[in-house]
């Protein structure tokens, strides 16, 4: 008689198939997955500009304004802006890391009989590469980073890779500013004349959100802000900024706000502007630069939110091309010459308009309450 030479099959369920696990490997996976959607739910930043709280881990997929911290603040503020591609990544890491930590764990307990706590030298030889890469890389950038804040001499904040429960206990780096695994939030840069090399390191911040730049600069100084992906917030106050390099700004996607204040800025400049579809601006325009031909381009710019004008002389026909701005928001006019009938004459802006008035020192008391009566669901302050 032959004997069969067909092998037994085997009783253990193969770790692709995740439930069937051991209890071990199921229960790791569920608190890594769990760890990784508490990040999520927890603000991880705040915003310097216009409010809010950033959620997402490790990439920001929402923002929303919040009356205090707490770990479900997310499902009770309203989200003012929310990215679907962030958020589908940071779900796809939350699952990749709950799976591969858990397979790791049953594939471990199949070929050896150790418990979970007690480790082979490759093992701990593997986790000790791994953790020294993710130093080495975090210092590597801490290390460049502090190079470029101290040629840019200029304000900053933080933020970490890491929950902020950890962070405080991290250390600051030897000579420097910057913790392990921080990133560098907001940059304000002030005084001085600045070159448009001088904006250079700029480069090395590709996490900052937030940027001020309030110094003597030109239009040639956008070419280092463009290399900023994920700036939110740009404030740029220049008397050499004309604006013939705003195309620039239309490389970053996630730019909302873009505030501008510079005497100098050209008709060439304001068609550019209108470029920026998505993003709320506030113009500041101040003496020679308030003329009736640069406030009638501000009428293609539909993300005008807000104009200033200061220092300036309002004629019939400036005052003609500002009632044409209807998609603005709130007008100030700060230090104006300009006469009551041509004042009322503003009229009509839209109605959600609010109306500011600094130093005018022409504006009767009468002329202001007949203001306030044209202003049909808009507000006039004075002072």
């Amino acid at each position: 008689m032959v004997a069969s030479t067909v092998p037994p099959t085997s009783a253990t369920p193969s770790p692709l198939f995740c439930w069937r696990w051991r209890r071990t490997s199921t229960a790791a996976a569920f608190f890594t997955a769990s760890a990784i959607f508490l990040l999520n739910i927890i603000p991880q930043g705040a915003s310097r500009h216009g409010g809010g709280d950033y959620y997402g881990w490790p990439k920001e997929f929402a923002r929303g304004y919040t009356a205090g911290r707490s770990a479900f603040s997310l499902f009770t503020a309203p989200v003012v802006e929310f990215d679907v591609q962030h958020l589908a990544f940071d779900a796809v890491v939350a699952i990749t890391a709950a799976f591969g930590v858990g397979l790791v764990l049953e594939l471990r307990s199949r070929r050896t009989s150790r418990k979970v706590w007690q480790f082979t030298l490759n093992e701990l030889l593997v986790a000790g590469m791994v953790t020294a890469a993710a130093l080495g890389w975090t210092v590597h950038r801490n290390i460049r980073q502090e190079a470029a804040l101290k040629r840019l001499h200029c304000h900053f904040d933080t933020d970490s890779y890491v929950p902020h429960t950890l962070r405080r206990y991290l250390p600051n780096m030897p000579g420097g500013w910057l913790r392990p695994f921080d990133r560098v939030t907001y940059l304000h840069v002030i005084g001085g004349e600045r070159t448009d090399d001088f904006f250079e390191p700029l480069s090395q911040f590709p996490d900052c959100r937030e940027l001020e730049i309030e110094a003597v600069f030109g239009d040639g100084a956008l070419k280092h802000v463009a290399h900023l992906p994920a700036l939110r917030y740009l404030k740029l106050e220049s008397p050499r900024l004309r604006g013939e390099e705003f195309e620039r700004l239309v490389t970053l996607p996630r730019l909302r706000t873009l505030r501008l204040c510079s005497p100098q800025l050209s008709q060439e400049g304001i068609r550019q502007l209108a470029r920026l579809t998505n993003v709320e601006i506030d113009l500041e325009l101040r003496g020679d630069g308030v003329t009736a031909a640069t406030l009638a381009e501000l009428e293609q710019v539909p993300g005008l939110w807000w104009l200033r004008l200061t220092e300036a002389r309002l004629d019939d026909a400036c005052v003609a091309a500002l009632a044409r701005l209807r998609q603005l928001s709130r007008l100030i006019l700060d230090s104006i010459d300009v006469g009551e009938d041509s004042l009322l004459s503003i009229m009509p802006l839209g109605n959600q308009t609010s109306l500011q008035m600094h130093n005018v020192q022409s504006v009767s008391f009468e002329a202001l309450n007949r203001l306030r009566q044209k202003m049909v669901g808009g507000s006039v302050v004075a002072n």
